[in-house]
């Protein structure tokens, strides 16, 4: 197998000029508009991409992320070849087939299996090999009942489907997938994971997905791309990139409530942490992990006590209810467990700090690194919204080692093992006849 990048992206630059007129639209369309310019009249440039860099090895994933209008679209018509770059190089070592829309080369008004089929002839399969991917998609896509039905009739997320399935179905090279997969839902979503993870390690595949859905990215991908404004903001591992990325959204978000008056009592945004800031009177001073010993840590030995110290400080004086929550996320965003504590109600003094404590004896939680947020609530009562002074969105993080090499689950819980004597069959030698009395004599 050659050595060559799968795609390899030097220095690449995207403009576009917005007319005013159509006129304007017209001729440059067909790339005359700069000889008639007093006719086309005047036009804005928008850089939809900035000197962008971008290598891929063959049989690597790649998430790209960003908002929209970010330019992540230009870049992957880039790579299919649907656009040429205003300035800088595109190489595309290999075969590509994108998914970017869903029923994307699939005639709405022909029967699922008539696209399938049509689709495996015009990439060369023989009527025989066509039926039987044909029958293999089927199989995947779990579409048995809805084969013969127009396409159009299908729902958003059985469109997915198929056309995902069948776009995978003969190994691609280099394979985009453009939020197609945020219509399939939880149950598709895991199948697809195996399924791309087929294509990586049997043919070396080569993936970009382009998704909101981080946990999609984070499932898929070895390391994302973030582009922002036409320009690569960040890259690098898909779990710090993706952090990073969705901090600066929450932010967005929180700033944005903020100016709308909808949060009139929250605190002005941190550079360096996200804090959600709610009512008056109580906020975070510290967070520390404890080991077993005492000693503050990060990285805890897999039967080893886990003791989280949550320091509280008042901002008011007065009669301050509190329950204190930690929430231990897994990296890709499942929750791993939750404690809340009971409901504390005294009075305190303007500045004042109490410490509270969460012990877990045996966390028992699989190798890895996990990540915690911490809330101080006035309510956390069951059946009703959480009425809270301050939260931490999973801004600490520690790390778990120790576990045996063959444990590759979140956690290990106690379990007992028996066995049903009664039903096992029985190997040993038959046990031997009864003597008869007539029998029993000395020689």
């Amino acid at each position: 197998m050659s050595s060559s990048p799968a795609i390899s992206i030097d220095r690449v630059d995207k403009t576009y000029q917005l007319h005013k007129k159509s006129i304007g639209r017209l001729l440059h369309a067909f790339g005359i508009d700069r000889y008639l310019s007093r006719l086309a009249g005047e036009f804005q440039e928008f850089h939809a991409l900035r000197n962008v860099n971008l290598e891929m090895q063959r049989g690597e994933r790649v998430g790209l992320i960003g908002s929209n209008g970010a330019g992540k679209s230009t870049l992957l018509k880039l790579i299919v070849g649907n656009l040429r770059p205003t300035r800088g190089h595109v190489t595309v070592n290999g075969d590509v087939q994108a998914l970017m829309t869903a029923g994307a080369g699939f005639h709405p008004e022909y029967t699922g299996r008539e696209n399938v089929l049509a689709s495996m002839t015009a990439r060369g399969l023989d009527s025989t090999a066509a039926r039987r991917a044909l029958e293999e998609i089927t199989e995947f896509t779990e579409l048995q009942k809805f084969i013969d039905q127009p396409f159009r009739t299908y729902s958003a997320g059985m469109q997915a489907r198929l056309t995902f399935a069948t776009a995978t179905s003969l190994n691609p090279e280099i394979l985009i997938i453009d939020e197609m997969l945020g219509a399939g839902d939880a149950y598709f979503l895991a199948k697809s994971a195996e399924r791309v993870d087929h294509l990586v390690t049997q043919s070396g595949a080569t993936v970009i997905l382009v998704s909101h859905d981080m946990a999609a990215i984070q499932r898929f991908c070895h390391r994302v791309l973030w582009l922002d404004s036409g320009e690569i903001r960040d890259e690098g591992p898909t779990f710090e990139v993706s952090r990073r990325y969705q901090k600066w959204t929450r932010d967005r978000n929180e700033a944005r409530l903020i100016e709308a008056g909808r949060r009139p009592d929250a605190e002005e945004l941190s550079d360096s942490e996200h804090v959600w800031s709610g009512a008056a009177g109580m906020r975070i001073d510290n967070v520390d992990f404890l080991g077993g010993d005492g000693d503050s840590r990060r990285t805890f030995d897999a039967d080893q006590p886990i003791q989280v110290v949550v320091s509280a400080r008042a901002t008011l004086e007065g009669e301050l209810p509190l329950q204190v929550a930690v929430v231990v996320y897994r990296p890709d965003g499942v929750c791993q467990s939750q404690f809340v504590s009971e409901l504390y109600s005294s009075r305190w003094s303007l500045n004042e700090i109490r410490d509270f404590q969460l012990h877990i004896p045996s966390p028992r939680y699989g190798n890895g690194r996990y990540l915690v947020s911490i809330g101080l609530y006035r309510s956390f009562a069951q059946h009703a919204d959480p009425d809270f002074y301050e939260a931490h969105d999973r801004e600490y993080e520690f790390e778990v080692q120790g576990n045996p090499w063959y444990h590759v689950g979140a956690c290990r819980p106690d379990g007992e093992w028996t066995m049903n004597i009664a039903t096992a069959k029985a190997t040993s030698s038959p046990k031997p006849a009864k003597e008869s009395p007539d029998s029993l004599h000395d020689d």
